[in-house]
């Protein structure tokens, strides 16, 4: 329990130092890359709630051991994505950033359902359910960065921090 409280706290943290760097961010990158930062930072912060909500939902089930390891897989595979899609600078303009911002931190996800279908016979609930809204999310954040209402969003709450 001691460890999780902990983590909680940490993911707190995270959470709540994820505004002023996403600040820095923006004021070192507006300059060059003009309002598509405010794109990548809806992603950051998306990302953020959540690991955060899954965090605070495995401290909750802590004691369903089946909810609690599948609940914080998922929160460690949203955390990945960032560390992957680090490796498309080492591949620039020969494949498209969603090979390592989508596709490849959530097949982990889809890998997890076939080998629970292969072992259990069933996916489990939770790792089904929760899975299918990750991936769905990171779909539709390819799909909404750089649009008017995130960057809308974005440039609000950055106001908020000024």
């Amino acid at each position: 329990m001691t460890m999780g409280l902990v983590s909680i706290i940490i993911l707190v943290g995270f959470f709540i130092s994820l505004f002023p760097a996403m600040a820095f961010a923006i004021e070192r990158d507006l300059p060059q890359d003009g309002d598509r930062v405010y794109g990548s930072n809806m992603v950051a912060l998306t990302s953020g709630l959540w690991v955060l909500g899954l965090g605070i939902a495995g401290l909750y089930y802590r004691k369903r051991s089946q909810v609690h390891k599948r609940l914080m897989f998922l929160a460690t595979i949203v955390i990945l994505w960032p560390a992957w899609g680090r490796w498309r600078h080492y591949f620039p303009d020969t494949i498209d950033d969603n090979w390592f911002m989508l596709y490849l931190p959530f097949s982990f996800i889809i890998w997890a359902w076939i080998w629970e279908k292969r072992v259990y016979g069933k996916i489990h609930p939770i790792l089904l359910i929760i899975g299918i809204l990750i991936i769905a999310e990171g779909f539709l954040s390819s799909l909404y960065i750089g649009s008017e209402y995130c960057t809308a969003l974005i440039k609000k709450l950055y106001s908020l921090h000024i």
